[in-house]
């Protein structure tokens, strides 16, 4: 069963670009550490997406992105400094994608 894990995930997005925003969800379960992260623009056909960088506290030994809706899921660049993890330049769009924290800890 997941839990939500807004008290213990410190979340910030730098984005470049957005206009109204953008949202994030967390829920832990046996599978690692989910995240959904999207822009709050209006939904559109072929969102090109924007750019933000990601930092969380903690750490993790791995981060996959899945997007469900184009159907692919790959592992992630990231850097790790000062108890935290770094995702530089990762695209946001206006439906969610997953970030799947394997191994996070804060």
């Amino acid at each position: 069963m997941s839990q939500p894990l807004s008290s213990r995930a410190t979340i910030s997005a730098e984005p470049l670009g957005l206009t109204n925003g953008w949202s994030i969800e967390t829920a832990a379960s046996l599978a690692g550490v989910l995240l959904a992260v999207w822009t709050n623009d209006t939904a559109v056909d072929d969102d090109p997406g924007v750019t933000a960088n990601l930092t969380l506290r903690g750490s993790a030994d791995t981060l996959m992105g899945m997007d469900a809706l184009a159907g692919f899921q790959q592992e992630l660049n990231v850097s790790q400094a000062a108890g935290r993890l770094v995702v530089d330049d990762l695209v946001l769009r206006d439906y969610p994608i997953l970030l799947r924290l394997i191994g996070w800890g804060s």
